[in-house]
């Protein structure tokens, strides 16, 4: 959290506000040749606000959900799980929730999968919903030369970062983890983890963002 302080003379702003991406499921099934599922993308709000009776605003800017470990062996409830995507706000004027975390088979329980829900803006002018995340897939024919993790959602702000591949099928020697919420292997504000594939994790959700547009 922080405080946006309006600046002397400032009578209205735009804010744009982006909750944060859902982390990327396991990869499920036997990992031989699966992979796991994108988390969706937060939501955005677009809102011009007269402040000329405001002096401040707290701002939230909501994290990435965490990737979950490629092994993970357990069902993630998308509406429980901690690897969402936080909600960001200006203060009471909008908001936008999270993205859901990715969502995939586990191989003691093997019905539970889904499209993870994205987030979606509120009490703006303009509400976005954000995208949704790859599906998992199981049982990829082949043998596969390589098993690149599906995309997380896309935000307001651009497109997911790095899923996990993995090209031991081929002994080959480029294979990568996935991207983490922040630096060169994250994706835009708010989009979803990518997914991993076979013994690699995949990406985590990139954090939210909220820009203030000051007027005169």
């Amino acid at each position: 959290t922080a405080t946006w302080t309006k600046p002397s003379g400032v009578k209205k702003v735009k804010v744009i506000v982006t909750g944060g991406g859902g982390g990327c499921s396991a990869v499920g099934g036997n990992r031989q040749d699966d992979i796991g599922a994108g988390g969706a993308a937060g939501g955005t709000a677009i809102k011009i606000i007269d402040v000329t009776s405001i002096s401040s605003v707290t701002v939230t800017v909501g994290m990435g959900g965490t990737a979950t470990p490629y092994n993970y062996n357990e069902n993630v409830n998308s509406s429980i799980s901690p690897n969402d995507g936080a909600p960001s706000s200006f203060g009471s004027h909008c908001s936008a929730t999270g993205g859901k975390a990715g969502r995939s088979y586990y191989t003691n329980n093997g019905n539970v999968t889904g499209h993870a829900v994205p987030g979606v803006g509120s009490g703006g002018d303009i509400n976005i919903r954000g995208g949704y995340g790859d599906l998992p897939t199981l049982n990829m024919p082949g043998p596969p030369q390589m098993l690149p993790g599906g995309l997380g959602g896309v935000s307001f702000w651009g497109g997911p970062g790095r899923g996990a591949a993995d090209d031991n099928f081929t002994n080959g020697n480029h294979d990568s983890s996935g991207g983490a919420s922040t630096g060169s292997s994250a994706g835009a504000f708010g989009s979803g983890g990518s997914a991993g594939s076979r013994d690699f994790t995949g990406g985590a959700g990139t954090h939210g963002v909220v820009v203030v547009e000051n007027y005169k």
